[in-house]
């Protein structure tokens, strides 16, 4: 009885919890025109917010490609170091004290990790790079 109420419990709460929550809503889209009215663009066009909006909206600038091309590598390479942190661990938690299984998953954890801090400053070089141009 005890499991199934704290079951109910969770259920009610991972369902319960997204309809309670409300977003709030907004009268204009300052997304697709940033020079609506009530956006932060229709009182001052010349600001380096609103420049960056319109040049972002715009999407056809060559630094704007490179960082998103940047950041999907980033999330891919984010979500494969995860796996592999996970599956290392797995192989740690299961190698039973065998010496060369323990050391490949070492290996593999560390691989990942280093793997993850090398891909992190590349892109942190590369959006350096694109800031100065």
């Amino acid at each position: 009885m005890k499991k199934f109420i704290i079951s109910i419990g969770l259920l009610v709460g991972l369902i319960g919890a997204p309809l309670v929550m409300t977003s709030p809503a907004f009268a204009v889209d300052c997304a697709k025109d940033p020079t609506a009215a009530g956006c932060p663009c229709a009182t001052n066009k010349d600001s380096a917010v609103c420049k960056q909006l319109v040049s972002e909206k715009s999407g056809s600038t060559f630094d704007t490609r490179i960082k998103n091309i940047l950041n999907v590598l980033m999330f891919g390479i984010g979500v494969l170091s995860v796996i592999m942190i996970i599956i290392g661990s797995i192989r740690f938690t299961s190698s039973r004290g065998d010496s060369n299984a323990t050391a490949k998953a070492r290996m593999t954890i560390t691989y990942s990790v280093v793997g993850l801090v090398v891909s992190m400053a590349a892109a942190a070089i590369v959006n350096f790079v694109l800031g100065q141009l």
